[in-house]
């Protein structure tokens, strides 16, 4: 999964590279699954635009896209995007226990 380095490698080489898109790929230990980070910056913008998509078999399916330069942001996505998903029984019981208003 990528970390701060990573992304701050990415936030720098699409700034050089504008309107070139960066990726970084890896296979998410929790959930079994391919996933691609990318990150675009066109010319023309303030700031870039970063996707997550899954691999599925030859085609990609996106699971989110954002325009921001917030690297701790991105890092969070990509943490709620590479965590294995919680058993139905196991949500409800977190549900249950969080703190009410």
């Amino acid at each position: 999964m990528p970390d701060s380095r990573d992304l701050d490698a990415m936030l720098e080489e699409a700034r050089r590279q504008r309107g070139e898109a960066i990726e970084l790929k890896w296979h998410s230990q929790d959930n079994d699954k391919y996933l691609v980070l990318a990150i675009k910056w066109e010319s023309t913008e303030n700031q870039p635009s970063w996707e997550c998509s899954e691999i599925l078999s030859t085609m990609r399916k996106l699971i989110w896209n954002y325009t921001t330069r917030d690297l701790t942001f991105v890092g969070n996505l990509i943490t709620a995007c590479s965590a294995k998903p919680l058993p139905p029984e196991e949500l409800r019981a977190a549900l249950d226990r969080r703190p009410r208003p």
